[in-house]
């Protein structure tokens, strides 16, 4: 579904400019109740701009996100196998069930603002020589976009590496209840690293698929189709 994907994209990118509209709030009052610019103050600003700006609103709404994006993701992945198989085999609900659970997980590994990444951002404006407001406006921009350099950059990454987990999840769901391995495709889209090269054309059971799409990096190129037993070559890489 090419809707999906720019869907996606923009709700984690209101999400993440809503989180840094809370950011602003705390830190705008914070710098102007507390003048002095220290080591001692950069810590405490920092801890009380996230204690206003809590981490787990943006976690709630990221995680609202990911179950409808994984029901969606659950739904179109079961059609296309199932197109290709010609029947139905699997209960989408228990896939969809343990996608769910998944969804809190995958909101739980983000990257979570951290007092360090505060004080860093709060010093890197003061070296820049920014007023208290280009210090807010920065701050805006700068922990809700985390290790990116901006907060656009990182909506596309995450959209694509939970798009993906979400298909992989449900395929490997899907070849969990019907008792089939699965192929591996990586590295098809010229631009990659060894480790997905040499996994390409791997036979993997679907507990061997879930843990390679926990570790999938985001670039989002690794994916799975179910292959029956009959159709695997001897010799093939299977781990």
């Amino acid at each position: 579904d090419q809707k999906t994907g720019p869907r996606l994209q923009a709700a984690i990118l209101t999400v993440l400019r809503n989180y840094g509209n809370l950011i602003a709030v705390a830190a705008r009052e914070v710098l102007i109740e507390k003048k002095q610019f220290d080591e001692l103050a950069d810590l405490i600003n920092s801890a009380v701009i996230l204690e206003r700006a809590p981490v787990l609103t943006l976690k709630a709404e990221l995680r609202k996100i990911y179950i409808r994006l994984y029901q969606q993701m659950t739904e179109l992945t079961l059609r296309a196998i199932e197109a290709s198989a010609g029947q139905s085999s699997v209960d989408s609900g228990v896939i969809f069930r343990h996608l769910e659970m998944a969804a809190q997980e995958r909101v739980n590994l983000l990257d979570a603002p951290s007092t360090d990444a505060v004080i860093e951002a709060l010093q890197h404006a003061r070296k820049a020589g920014f007023s208290e407001e280009e210090m807010v406006r920065y701050l805006q921009e700068k922990i809700p976009a985390g290790r990116y350099l901006t907060v656009e950059t990182r909506a596309v990454q995450m959209a694509r590496t939970e798009s993906r987990y979400a298909s992989n999840l449900a395929t490997a769901e899907y070849a969990r209840q019907g008792g089939t391995r699965l192929l591996v495709f990586d590295a098809a889209l010229g631009v990659s690293d060894q480790p997905c090269m040499e996994r390409n054309g791997w036979i993997v059971t679907p507990s061997q698929a879930l843990t390679l799409s926990g570790i999938e990096h985001p670039i989002g190129t690794l994916g799975f189709a179910p292959v029956a037993e009959a159709t695997i070559q001897v010799g093939g890489a299977t781990v």
